[in-house]
């Protein structure tokens, strides 16, 4: 259900933010309370890093915006230094990125800035964010979608952006849960040096093809992974084609670099003769 929501809201109102969805996390829905950094239920488990001492927990679900996706959310007690940090969000090729998320406190009389919400692109050095919740009669237990701002133009484009959700100064009564966390931006345009890039698998060589559109000669970076995480270089090559003899592996990714340019092609994924399939991105 939650998957469903989720799916719902990108195709609604979120245009007048930004415009693509780069990473989203809607925490799952635990059996029980459960500290971030052993949780295992999160929407991306395994594809980025939760850590820190705040928990996730079904209690007030969030409702009430767009895409609301209920079950789940981040629990901030009123603990000074209570904190949730999540790793691994690759924005590389986007622009205009931007934080959103849903956020709910518990006392009407903090404005939000007692969670203090930060970026890094090291694990080092946090930069703040800035956002402002209403106060007053009311205005405690309600859950709002909001986009925090940073003195700069837009988050970083790098291979690692972490966000961070900390308790910073405390007020009696306060706490906070965060939910439906999302990163989004415009995708980068780059030039098109190479179309048609396909790969087949025959017995104990899978077999690389592709279209190169630059009238000057280029020279190709082959580069593979088992986990689009980890990318190999294989070879270099000014040729259209490439074959991969040394499988070590039921399914490889491959793409190609054009250094020149700084250009990576899509990717693909070859499955083995066993599991023959062709995976596309």
């Amino acid at each position: 259900m939650k998957q469903i929501l989720l799916l719902i809201a990108m195709l609604f109102s979120y245009n007048s933010f930004c415009q693509t969805v780069i990473y989203s996390e809607n925490c799952g829905t635990p059996s029980t309370t459960t500290v971030v950094s052993t949780y295992t239920g999160w929407q991306n488990n395994g594809k980025q890093t939760y850590a820190g001492n705040a928990d996730v927990r079904t209690t007030v679900p969030s409702s009430g915006y767009t895409g609301a996706s209920g079950g789940g959310n981040i629990f901030i007690t009123n603990t000074a230094g209570t904190n949730c940090i999540i790793s691994g969000i690759n924005t590389i090729g986007y622009t205009g990125v931007c934080l959103q998320f849903g956020i709910l406190k518990t006392a009407n009389g903090s404005n939000g800035s007692n969670l203090a919400v930060e970026y890094s692109t090291d694990g080092t050095t946090w930069n703040a964010l800035s956002f402002t919740m209403a106060t007053g009669s009311g205005s405690s237990n309600v859950w709002t979608y909001i986009q925090p701002t940073c003195s700069c133009t837009d988050l970083p484009s790098v291979s690692n952006l972490r966000i961070r959700f900390r308790m910073a100064s405390l007020m009696s009564g306060l706490q906070f849960r965060i939910d439906d966390v999302r990163l989004m931006g415009s995708a980068i345009i780059l030039p098109l040096h190479i179309t048609n890039f396909s790969a087949s698998n025959n017995g104990t060589i899978n077999t690389l093809s592709w279209i190169s559109l630059s009238e000057s000669t280029k020279l190709f970076v082959i580069q593979r992974s088992k986990d689009l995480k980890e990318w190999q270089v294989l070879a270099q090559t000014t040729d259209n084609a490439y074959l991969d003899s040394d499988l070590d592996s039921d399914v490889n990714y491959y793409r190609v670099y054009v250094e020149e340019d700084n250009f990576y092609s899509p990717i693909v994924g070859v499955l083995s003769q066993i599991k023959r399939g062709i995976v596309r991105f």
